[in-house]
């Protein structure tokens, strides 16, 4: 993990804080009990947030670094793995629920892929919980890139931010909510609830 992103990490839990914790309340009361997936799981926040609601999590990560440090000290139903959620080694139906929390918004063109791939991991009427930045979050998200420096490359008419090399990721996104619907909708989900909470969309659909 880069230094840049380390950074990035860090402020965020600082600024988003109180929004965290109502994406905690959010998650608490609809998240299926059982197989529990994290897509894009970072440090682990998740796993520690839900910890005794769910039979077995699996967190996977792009960063093998994290990975292995995660693994070096979890519970017996906890485990981590190194993949791309774009395309995972894992059984058709494994799992009751599958969360993709913030990092929903940094898919860009590869989003589709990464819903179908869960679609197929998750059993019918599996759940699919999400989060990421709603169509008027730009300045907030601006207030956030700003603190750790010209990382930019340009910033397209939807909101959509590209950032220059160096950073953990490409692309960062923002949707409005009938654009979230649409997108569970092409990837098989119909979509239960969705609310605004700070700069975010927190959102749940269930496979057909």
């Amino acid at each position: 993990m880069t230094q840049e992103w380390i950074k990035a990490l860090d402020l965020e839990k600082k600024l988003y804080h109180p929004y965290f914790e109502e994406e905690e309340r959010f998650l608490k009361e609809e998240l299926k009990s059982g197989m529990l997936i994290d897509l894009g799981c970072g440090e682990g926040r998740i796993s520690r947030q839900l910890q005794g609601l769910y039979t077995h999590y699996t967190g996977i990560d792009i960063d093998q670094e994290v990975v292995d440090k995660l693994n070096r000290n979890t519970p017996n139903n906890v485990s981590y793995q190194h993949g791309n959620v774009c395309k995972l080694d894992l059984e058709n139906g494994s799992f009751d629920t599958a969360l993709c929390m913030t990092t929903y918004a940094n898919f860009g063109k590869n989003l589709t892929q990464m819903l179908q791939e869960t679609s197929r991991i998750l059993q019918d009427d599996g759940v699919f919980i999400g989060s990421c930045y709603h169509e008027e979050a730009l300045d907030k998200r601006l207030e956030l890139y700003s603190r750790f420096g010209d990382i930019i490359k340009s910033i397209n008419e939807h909101g959509h931010v590209t950032f220059k090399e160096g950073m953990e990721t490409e692309i960062s996104c923002q949707y409005t909510k009938n654009q979230i619907k649409e997108q569970l909708k092409n990837a098989g989900f119909y979509t239960t609830r969705i609310e605004k909470s700070g700069p975010f969309y927190l959102f749940k659909g269930i496979k057909r």
